[in-house]
């Protein structure tokens, strides 16, 4: 059984690799890193996480687009859940949970912009 939940700092090196495996860089150790540091440094970044059995298995970023004025909208950054898990159909659990906490907090709108990870 997994568990979906808003990340937390003691989740920084599981995040690191799981970022690491979706890359296609060179550099993928400091870019993962530096992608992690961003997202837990930056209030505009809500970073979620699918944990089994004490390791995180999959987690997906949500970056809020706050204009003063506008209804808010926000961006899924970032998403990559192991294959074992997508087979159990937790990547649409952790897409709706996403969805679902984005409603709560305000969110009007929410899209994703096609590009290459892993």
């Amino acid at each position: 059984m997994c568990n979906i939940r808003v990340a937390n700092l003691e989740d920084e090196n599981q995040l690191i690799n799981l970022v690491k495996a979706g890359l296609d860089t060179d550099k993928v150790k400091k870019t993962a890193r530096q992608v992690v540091h961003d997202f837990f440094n930056d209030t505009k970044y809500e970073i979620f996480v699918i944990e089994e059995a004490n390791s995180l298995k999959g987690f997906g970023s949500l970056e809020f687009k706050r204009e003063p004025g506008e209804d808010e909208i926000a961006e899924l950054v970032m998403m990559n859940v192991n294959d074992d898990l997508k087979e159990k159909g937790y990547q649409n659990k952790l897409i709706n949970y996403i969805e679902k906490y984005a409603r709560e907090t305000g969110v009007r709108e929410i899209y994703l912009r096609p590009w290459k990870f892993r």
